[in-house]
C-alpha cells in the first residue's frame, strides 16, 4: 500500500468514526420524540375542542366523567365507592346551603336599607310640608297621600319578599330533585358494580382442596 492510499483510508476512517460518534451523542442527548409528536400536542387539541363545547354540554360531560370515575377501578370495595359519592354529595349540599344563606343575608340587608331610605324620604316630605302653613283640606290631602305612599311602599316590599322566598323555594326544590336524580343513577350503577365486584371476587378466590377419602 502506497502512502497516498494510506492517507485516503485514514481520512475515510476518521469520517466514519466522526459520524458514528455524532450519532451516538445525538442518541444519548436528544429526546425520544420531537415535541410535535408528543401526547401534549393531542391534549392541547383536546382542550381547544373542549373550549368550543357549550357550557351546558360541558357540565353534562363533567358529570358523566365523575360518575364513571367512581366505578373506574373494579377492585375498589363497593362500600368505599358509596362513601366517596356520599362525601361529594354532602360537600355540594353544604356549598349550596352556604350560598343560599349568603343570598338571604344579602336580600335582608338590601331590604332593610331600602325600607330605611323609604321611611326617611317620607319623613323628609312630612317635615318639608310642615315648614309652611296649610289649610285643613290641604293637610288632610297631604297626609292622606303620604299614608297611601307608605302603604304602597310596604305592599311593594312584601311583594318583593314573596318573590324572593318563592325563588329560594324553587332553587332548593331544584337542587333536591337534582340530587335525588343523581343518587338514583348512582344506586343503579352501584348495584351493577357490586354484582360484578362479587363475581370477580369469586373468580379470584382459591379453590378449596378436595377431600381424599
Amino acid at each position: 500500500m502506497n502512502y497516498s492510499n494510506f492517507i485516503f483510508l485514514a481520512i475515510c476512517s476518521a469520517v466514519v468514526f466522526s459520524c458514528s460518534s455524532s450519532n451516538e451523542k445525538s442518541t444519548v442527548n436528544d429526546p425520544m420524540v420531537s415535541g410535535e409528536y408528543k401526547l401534549s400536542e393531542d391534549r392541547k387539541k383536546l382542550e381547544e375542542l373542549r373550549s368550543q363545547v357549550p357550557a351546558d354540554k360541558k357540565e353534562e360531560n363533567d358529570e358523566l366523567a365523575f360518575m364513571q370515575g367512581l366505578f373506574a377501578n373494579p377492585t375498589v370495595e363497593p362500600s368505599k365507592i358509596r362513601e366517596k359519592f356520599q362525601v361529594a354529595v354532602s360537600r355540594k349540599r353544604e356549598l349550596f346551603n352556604r350560598d343560599m344563606q349568603k343570598r338571604r343575608e344579602a336580600f335582608v340587608r338590601a331590604e332593610r336599607k331600602e325600607r330605611e331610605e323609604f321611611n326617611k324620604s317620607l319623613e323628609q316630605e312630612r317635615k318639608q310640608f310642615g315648614t309652611s302653613k296649610h289649610s285643613a283640606d290641604e293637610r288632610k290631602e297631604f297626609f292622606g297621600t303620604l299614608d297611601q305612599k307608605r302603604k304602597d311602599g310596604y305592599a311593594a316590599s312584601r311583594l318583593k319578599r314573596d318573590d324572593f322566598e318563592a325563588d329560594m323555594r324553587d332553587k332548593r326544590k331544584n337542587f333536591d330533585d337534582y340530587m335525588k336524580e343523581k343518587t338514583s343513577t348512582f344506586n343503579e350503577q352501584h348495584k351493577i358494580y357490586s354484582q360484578k365486584f362479587l363475581d370477580l371476587k369469586k373468580e379470584k378466590a382459591p379453590t378449596p382442596p378436595a377431600n381424599n377419602l
